[in-house]
């Protein structure tokens, strides 16, 4: 079964705070946590965090002359939540070379950086990015937002081709040995529309067969992160995967 996590976007009514979504997690067994980058970087006092299996912070939009700034808060994350593991969105702010060397200068201080698709470049992009970030001997994690995969495809393609290229995608992790992190919400739409997010599985987002694609083919997947924005939809989800993947590992 897939470890399960939340990001501290749980914690927006509580101003995205690291010290409660620490705690969500450690109360409802969760083996992964996602901190969002804040400016100023928050003071690491939560040794508790610890306890949670995989940490990862996720630098979100970082502009060149910000470096200095954020290659500091990634060494004291490092330090104080004992992780290398940073997220970047696939050029959010940077063009691919740019990208290419921001990981370099990452990978040279000791950090392994997951890429995330964006809504905002094509999905073909990001497999030919993740493949050139590859052969380039680069020390990367792919991280697939599935919703947003939709999103940016959805209006110009049909589910049968969206479908193909993901498949791709997941099976060219496999080939590559490249780890997967998932980053997880189910909607009622393939907009960006928050009024129609709903808990997992109720939605029209196919994770079960994402789900059977990585099974399947033995593609290492180290988890999945639910990136809802409140406790209501985050609980229903993680009871409805571990009803269903147990009920899976019982027939």
């Amino acid at each position: 079964m897939f470890e399960l996590g939340v990001a501290t976007s749980i914690a927006k009514k509580h101003q995205y705070s690291w010290d409660y979504t620490i705690d969500f997690c450690l109360h409802h067994d969760l083996n992964l946590i996602q901190f969002y980058w804040q400016t100023p970087f928050p003071s690491c006092k939560w040794k508790n965090a610890l306890q949670i299996k995989k940490r990862y912070l996720h630098l979100d939009e970082i502009a060149e002359a910000d470096y200095k700034n954020v290659l500091n808060g990634c060494q004291t994350f490092k330090q104080y939540y004992d992780s290398n593991k940073l997220i970047l969105h696939q050029e959010k702010t940077w063009e691919s070379d740019n990208l290419c060397g921001l990981i370099n200068r990452l990978n040279g201080q000791g950090f392994m950086v997951g890429i995330e698709n964006h809504a905002g470049m094509l999905p073909s992009d990001f497999i030919t990015l993740i493949k050139k970030c590859h052969y380039l001997g680069q020390k990367i994690f792919v991280v697939l937002d599935v919703h947003k995969f939709f999103h940016r495809f959805h209006k110009l393609n049909s589910i049968e081709k969206i479908l193909n290229v993901l498949n791709r995608l997941l099976l060219l992790c496999g080939q590559l040995n490249l780890t997967l992190v998932l980053h997880i919400i189910d909607s009622q739409s393939f907009e960006s529309d928050r009024d129609s997010w709903c808990p997992l599985f109720n939605g029209i987002v196919p994770y079960r067969l994402v789900f059977d694609i990585i099974s399947s083919n033995s593609i290492h997947c180290e988890g999945m992160i639910l990136e809802y924005e409140d406790d209501l939809n985050t609980l229903e989800s993680i009871n409805r995967f571990r009803h269903l993947y147990a009920k899976d590992a019982r027939e």
